[in-house]
């Protein structure tokens, strides 16, 4: 499951939740089962983010200097590394 997340303040609780509900329900449901949550590394929430790392959770961190061929921006160029890198 790849969750991409702007990682602000005002949606860490939403995103725990998301998170923690996907840890929980997920595994009953699927053999194997990783959330790579994806964020810009200039994400003000990023300690706060690292710390739902976990051997379920993996946080990727998309580097300030990545671009795409195509010049893709936001959620779409965050997924777009995300993808590369599986």
């Amino acid at each position: 499951m790849v969750v991409p997340t702007i990682g602000r303040f005002d949606t860490i609780e939403a995103l725990e939740r998301v998170v923690t509900s996907f840890c929980t329900h997920l595994p009953k449901h699927f053999t194997s089962v990783r959330v790579d949550i994806v964020i810009e590394e200039s994400c003000d929430a990023r300690d706060r983010i690292a710390l739902l790392a976990s051997h379920q959770v993996k946080v990727v961190t998309v580097p300030k200097a990545y671009r795409t061929r195509n010049g893709t921006q936001f959620k779409a160029r965050a997924n777009h590394y995300a993808h590369e890198l599986s």
